[in-house]
């Protein structure tokens, strides 16, 4: 990772959309779509007051995880990180195929709402909307054959998360009450192999 910033109390450093904070207490932050401000709310200001922390400070606001107090001393090499990264997503989002790939589930999109309408045409409307967007998925697809295998390989670990999320349930929860706990260690296992086969598929893509 490539450090950014270091005091006596702490070392922070990036990688990709990573930040890394090192020192009391150590914590990965998420930067996509994180925000950075000097607008500390009172119950944090009173918190930091109350252990003595009389050091400049300002805040990091993730999309997923709590508020992270950060050195004012880090916050202008912490802000270039996220502008950084914004603007990366920024080109890609505005890359042709990316913009085409969107516009491609904007009609299945599309035709999903016009089949669940009142609309006269919510039958023969949907079928040519799909068709075309069929059609342009397949162009897609051979025009970025790069693309589109990273978009498999994601849909086939978007898999494996899920039965691996089924795997741990099939432990804790049984609606009818009818699985004894070699039944449920059954189910978990199935789950497990799928999620594994799923693993595999992406790995040779």
């Amino acid at each position: 990772m490539k450090e950014i910033y270091r005091d006596g109390k702490r070392q922070i450093s990036v990688e990709g959309i990573r930040l890394e904070v090192k020192g009391k207490f150590d914590k990965e932050i998420e930067l996509v779509g994180a925000e950075i401000t000097t607008d500390i709310p009172e119950i944090i200001k009173n918190m930091l007051k109350e252990i003595g922390d009389t050091e400049e400070k300002c805040i990091l606001y993730t999309a997923c995880q709590k508020p992270v107090v950060i050195p004012l001393a880090a916050m202008a090499v912490i802000q270039a990180e996220i502008t950084a990264i914004k603007a990366k997503n920024e080109a890609l989002r505005n890359q042709p195929e990316n913009i085409e790939r969107r516009a491609i589930d904007a009609l299945y999109s599309k035709a999903d709402r016009l089949a669940e309408s009142d609309s006269e045409d919510n039958v023969a409307g949907p079928m040519s909307i799909r068709a075309e967007a069929h059609r342009r998925l397949i162009n897609w697809r051979m025009r970025y054959p790069e693309c589109a295998k990273k978009e498999d390989k994601n849909n086939l670990l978007a898999l494996a998360s899920e039965q691996e999320h089924l795997a741990t349930g099939a432990l804790t929860f049984d609606a009818d009450g009818w699985l004894d706990n070699n039944a449920q260690q059954k189910r978990h296992d199935e789950f497990i192999r799928k999620a594994e086969e799923y693993k595999e598929q992406a790995a040779k893509i």
